[in-house]
C-alpha cells in the first residue's frame, strides 16, 4: 500500500500570479471571490493522477476553509494550517488530535496575540507594508502569519532581536512568514498519522512525501521516499 503526504501550493499547482491560463493548464483552486487562484500544469496533472491511486493526504499551510476551495480529490486524512489541524476524511477534527490541541493551544494562544502586537509595532515603526494576523482554524489559534513584499519580510527578519519569538518555529517563503507554535508542525502531524495508518492498514506501507519548501523538509524526512519540484526552494539549495 502507498500513502502519499503532499504539500499543495508550488508543488501540485501554482498561483495564478506565477502560472497563467494557457492551453493544457487546469484550474486547481479558486479564491473566496470565485476567481481562479491557481492552475496545475500538464506535468502536475499527471502526478496528481498517480497520487489518486494511493492514500492521498494533503499537508498544507492553508486553513481548512481554503483547502475546501481546492479542486482536487482527497480520499483520506487532511493536514492543514502547517500541521496544527488534522482532519478525518469527512473534514472533522481527529478526536485524538483534538486532545493534543486542548492541552497545548491554551499555552500558546495569548503568546501568539502578544507576538502579533510586537510584530505590528515593529512594522509600524519601520514603515513596512506587511499584514499581520493570527490564523485560526477549527476554533484553534494555529500560527502568526505575516504577508507582504519579500523585501519587507527580509527587513522584518533583521529585527527579530526586538521581537520575542522564543519557542516559535519561524519560516519565510517568498511573500509569507509564519511564526508557528510546537503543535503547528507538519512533521509532527505526519508522524501522528503514520502511527494511525499502520494500525488501520493491514499490509506493508510505503510512505511518499512531496514538497517544495524548506519548511517541508522536516515531514519529508520521515517518509520512505521524497519528491521535489525542479524549480522549488529545496531544489535551489541542492544546486
Amino acid at each position: 500500500m502507498v500513502v502519499t503526504f503532499s504539500d499543495l501550493d508550488d508543488t501540485l499547482f501554482e498561483s495564478s500570479r506565477k502560472c497563467q491560463e494557457v492551453a493544457g493548464h487546469k484550474v486547481a483552486a479558486v479564491l473566496p471571490s470565485g476567481e481562479v487562484g491557481a492552475y496545475s500544469t500538464p506535468q502536475q496533472q499527471a502526478l496528481i493522477s498517480l497520487l489518486n491511486n494511493s492514500y492521498f493526504i494533503p499537508v498544507t499551510g492553508r486553513r481548512t476553509e481554503s483547502l475546501n476551495r481546492i479542486q482536487l480529490d482527497f480520499n483520506s486524512y487532511k493536514i492543514t494550517s502547517h500541521g496544527a489541524i488534522i482532519l478525518n476524511s469527512d473534514n472533522v477534527l481527529h478526536p485524538s488530535w483534538r486532545l493534543v490541541l486542548d492541552e497545548e493551544e491554551p499555552q500558546w494562544c495569548d503568546r501568539m496575540f502578544r507576538l502579533k502586537s510586537e510584530v505590528e509595532q515593529y512594522v509600524k515603526q519601520n514603515g513596512l507594508e506587511l499584514r499581520v494576523r493570527v490564523i485560526s482554524d477549527n476554533g484553534y489559534a494555529c500560527y502568526v502569519c505575516v504577508k507582504g513584499e519579500p523585501l519587507h519580510l527580509r527587513k522584518l527578519q533583521t529585527g527579530v532581536g526586538t521581537i520575542n519569538s522564543a519557542g516559535f518555529n519561524v519560516h519565510c517563503n517568498n511573500r509569507n512568514l509564519a511564526y508557528m507554535p510546537p503543535y503547528a508542525s507538519k512533521r509532527r502531524a505526519v508522524t501522528f498519522l503514520k502511527k494511525i495508518l499502520k494500525t488501520e492498514i493491514k499490509e506493508p506501507i510505503t510512505f511518499i512525501g512531496l514538497g517544495d519548501s524548506l519548511s517541508d523538509t522536516d515531514f519529508l524526512s520521515v517518509c520512505d521516499f521524497q519528491i521535489i519540484p525542479s524549480n522549488s526552494q529545496i531544489a535551489e539549495t541542492l544546486k
